[in-house]
């Protein structure tokens, strides 16, 4: 690929394609309708995106894909992002700024 429109195409997703993904998580995050693990998911990727596991310590280097988890730790993975969940869904009814 011609590395003037790789330029040009990764300028486009940063000023258009990230605004839009972020809407679009944060959507499937507020949708009590959406499954679980979607909103799980979506939980994630705002933390990822927001920068708020950068730098947090040794411990998140040594942490395992979850294809390599067993069972147990699966279901303490989960128990963790449900806390996340339950603490943005707690922001949101919270919140009365400009942008809420």
């Amino acid at each position: 690929m011609n590395s003037d429109v790789l330029k040009q195409v990764r300028g486009r997703a940063r000023t258009e394609g990230l605004p839009a993904a972020l809407e679009a998580v944060l959507h499937t995050c507020r949708n009590e309708k959406a499954r679980p693990s979607e909103r799980i998911d979506a939980a994630n990727l705002i933390c990822r995106m927001s920068g708020i596991f950068e730098g947090a310590g040794e411990d998140d280097r040594d942490e395992k894909p979850l294809s390599t988890m067993t069972r147990a730790e699966l279901v303490a993975r989960a128990e963790q992002a449900r806390r996340v969940l339950a603490d943005l869904d707690d922001e949101v009814e919270q919140a009365d700024g400009v942008f809420d």
